[in-house]
């Protein structure tokens, strides 16, 4: 068997404020890496939703 191809994401900001705190738990629903995560996302956004974990 050959190797898989890849899949690419494009992450889409709504224009009502960019809440990302939903994309981001599904994505990691779905297996995102951490990593990956913090590329795809600003950072800003990153520490939003690990302070909203936190509470």
């Amino acid at each position: 068997m050959g190797k898989d191809d890849p899949i690419y994401l494009r992450v889409h900001a709504s224009p009502e404020g960019r809440d990302y705190h939903q994309q981001i738990t599904t994505l990691r629903q779905a297996g995102a890496p951490e990593d990956w995560l913090a590329r795809a996302f600003p950072q800003q956004a990153i520490q939003h939703y690990q302070a909203g974990q936190l509470q």
